[in-house]
């Protein structure tokens, strides 16, 4: 487990800590468990795709050059001078 510090607005904290209280559970206690089941896992449902857009991009992958200068310009954002 790693420790960490965060900054929460006094209102987030007061609400947070009443719940907490409510379910009978620490502070630390609830936030963990809220993050692993709220973010942790709902992160572990998303699709590859999700995770890393870029494996939905569409690249024309052509041999001849004008299709290698539309590459550049689709992956570098419209570099197309030669170095």
């Amino acid at each position: 487990m790693v420790r960490t510090q965060l900054y929460l607005p006094d209102e987030v904290y007061k609400t947070v800590k009443l719940k907490a209280k409510e379910k009978n559970m620490t502070f630390a206690g609830f936030v963990r468990m809220y993050l692993e089941t709220e973010v942790a896992v709902k992160d572990s449902e998303k699709t590859l795709e999700q995770k890393f857009p870029f494996l939905t991009m569409k690249f024309n992958w052509g041999p001849n050059a004008a299709d290698n200068k539309k590459i550049d310009e689709d992956l570098y954002g419209g570099i197309n001078e030669p170095l």
